[in-house]
């Protein structure tokens, strides 16, 4: 059967990133065993530095990438970074043009932020007369941490308007998209995750102090959400046990405050932040755990977002501890595959986190559960298929 061709645009960290680029890269992933040729194109760096393995042609676990503007690194020169996004532009666009005239476009797949880039990528599309289809993995006009845009209003509303098809990581979203798309255009597509990246790890590891360790691995820029973790560990019962807050992408700003909340703590010795782990690193320190700590808030933000680390979380075959909201009761219950607080509140939170250090050797079967409910639902190679079918069979 002839191989079906799809070009990722929009976004313009690869290979190396946070979670929109995990989900990026594992949706190419699925899509490649599953009768599909891709390839992501980034219109201009974004890297800081030069590194020794991203180039700007490359392969990444199979995935073909390539940087448009011929560097993947942010030039600091103001005029040559505007210029080479320019040329990055042109060429990305010289590219698509290219593949289509080959006969070797039939999608062209965009997962960005922000909607000047919704809206070029849905021309380009029209032009080219190729199918297009977006990644909606937020719901923008909750997201307080930057200021009201009338461009986050438009990505929310319009995205699902301009796309031949839409995937969506949340229920949440879903519903946004049904009010303007027939169901049949819709897919859900939630936290994605490659599970043989989980090996077992022998050993335990242990927190600075030598004791046994909670662990949270999320952005800075979730300092609300730190912040409610912090003060339900300050509530727990025990003095031993060492929180681990792993957080690697936010501004120094970010970094300041929470910084300034770990030291303000009653139990600031048992806190260890940690940031740029080496990912073998970090699913060790997943894996080693006493529980992994992952709450949700209710708020229209976290109803929308399935948080990458909760599949990722599921893989690692730990305890898992989280909030009964968002997307949660879809596949988790309490004392089944996780342990699920009823609502977003320190006491309730602290009470799950004492209960999971009191029982840490007796809960194999809630960690054993939360691996088949991922395996079942985030595997790459089963939402692979998913989205295979979604673009070409229905």
């Amino acid at each position: 059967m002839k191989k079906k061709h799809i070009a990722f645009c929009g976004y313009n960290v690869f290979p190396y990133g946070f979670a929109q680029t995990q989900r990026l890269l594992l949706i190419a992933k699925g899509l490649e065993i599953n009768n599909c040729k891709t390839i992501v194109l980034c219109r201009y760096g974004t890297y800081q530095k030069k590194m020794d393995d991203v180039f700007s042609d490359g392969i990444y676990e199979g995935i073909k990438y390539k940087y448009c503007s011929g560097s993947p690194v942010r030039q600091i020169s103001f005029l040559k970074r505007n210029l080479l996004k320019l040329y990055g532009l042109i060429n990305e666009f010289l590219v698509l043009l290219s593949m289509r005239i080959s006969g070797k476009l039939d999608y062209i797949f965009v997962t960005t932020n922000t909607f000047d880039k919704v809206l070029y990528y849905s021309f380009v599309s029209k032009i080219l007369f190729t199918r297009s289809v977006i990644d909606n993995m937020e719901f923008w006009s909750a997201v307080k941490r930057s200021k009201w845009s009338l461009g986050e209003k438009l990505h929310d509303r319009l995205s699902p308007i301009l796309y031949s098809k839409v995937i969506c990581i949340s229920d949440f979203l879903v519903n946004q998209a049904r009010k303007t798309r027939s169901k049949s255009n819709i897919l859900k597509i939630p936290a994605i995750v490659d599970f043989s990246k989980f090996d077992e790890l022998g050993g335990r590891t242990v927190g600075q102090n030598g004791n046994d360790y909670l662990l949270f691995c999320g952005s800075a820029v979730y300092f609300p959400v730190i912040d409610f973790i912090i003060e339900s560990f300050e509530k727990t019962h025990d003095k031993k046990t060492t929180l681990i807050i792993v957080s690697s992408n936010g501004s120094k700003s970010d970094f300041e405050k929470l910084n300034r909340r770990i030291s303000g703590s009653a139990k600031k010795g048992l806190i260890e932040l940690k940031s740029n782990l080496p990912y073998s690193n970090l699913v060790d320190l997943y894996k080693k755990s006493i529980a992994l700590l992952i709450p949700l808030r209710q708020n229209d933000e976290d109803k929308a977002r399935f948080p990458h680390k909760l599949g990722e979380y599921c893989a690692s075959k730990s305890v898992i501890i989280t909030t009964n909201n968002g997307e949660v009761p879809n596949y988790f219950t309490d004392f089944q595959n996780a342990l699920v607080a009823n609502s977003f509140d320190s006491k309730l939170f602290s009470e799950k986190i004492d209960y999971a250090i009191s029982n840490k050797f007796n809960l194999k079967d809630i960690s054993l559960n939360a691996y088949k409910t991922g395996l079942e639902n985030f595997n790459y190679e089963i939402n692979g298929l998913k989205i295979y079918n979604f673009l070409f069979n229905s």
